[in-house]
């Protein structure tokens, strides 16, 4: 990578799966920083065998996704929460609520 563009800005996956390579992941990342790039690092638990992903955090300076089901939100956003109701019942509710405001301003 030593003719490598400048890399400021960009951001970068760096997906890990279980093999060999995972070894010159560390090297990459290394050098992916070094050019400015952001990387996020996700790795199987297969990859994990190879490299830990505490090595992978330290030089990304990120946490490390190691499951499809992590819980962390990166983005601070909570997980949506559709009405208990459903659609349907969120509807009838809002029916019966114009119904009644209606209702109580003929009367």
């Amino acid at each position: 990578m030593s003719d490598r563009q400048d890399l400021a800005g960009r951001h970068v996956v760096l997906g890990l799966t279980g093999g060999i390579a995972c070894y010159k992941a560390a090297e990459l990342t290394r050098e992916l920083i070094k050019a400015g790039a952001t990387v996020q690092v996700v790795m199987t638990a297969a990859a994990e065998h190879f490299i830990g992903a505490v090595t992978m955090q330290a030089l990304s300076s990120r946490s490390v996704f190691t499951s499809q089901w992590d819980a962390r939100e990166a983005n601070n956003m909570g997980p949506h929460q559709p009405d208990a109701r459903g659609r349907r019942g969120a509807r009838r509710a809002g029916q019966r609520r114009f119904h009644r405001q209606a209702g109580a301003r003929r009367g």
